[in-house]
């Protein structure tokens, strides 16, 4: 028997894909904040929702003052919730949590207010 060599586990590196690197092309313009947080997904104006990414980016920057906080901010819910399932982005995962807190949070509120009364 010969000597067994550990294999290097492979790294995820994200690559967009060609779909999302394509140019800007659609008539709703983004501001610069929700520029970042595209470029941290990787995918451009035409290749994603831009309601999706502007519900991503009020949250990340909801209590936040700086670009690099809300990007961890994101990176950290990217991290706790885990990869996706096949097929599905990274930004759609974090956008249906985001949308079932919101929900969450909202049904809080009226509980409450039912108790209070």
């Amino acid at each position: 028997m010969g000597i067994v060599k550990a294999v290097p586990t492979p790294q995820m590196v994200h690559k967009p894909n060609a779909e999302a690197t394509e140019a800007l092309n659609v008539n709703t313009p983004l501001d610069s904040v929700h520029q970042s947080v595209m470029s941290y997904f990787g995918v451009s104006q035409g290749a994603v929702d831009a309601d999706m990414m502007k519900h991503i980016s009020d949250w990340a920057f909801e209590n936040t003052e700086r670009p690099s906080d809300a990007l961890r901010k994101i990176k950290n819910l990217e991290l706790k919730l885990g990869q996706p399932a096949v097929g599905e982005t990274r930004y759609n995962r974090l956008h249906r949590w985001i949308v079932i807190q919101n929900q969450r949070v909202e049904l809080k509120k009226q509980q409450d207010l039912i108790r209070n009364r």
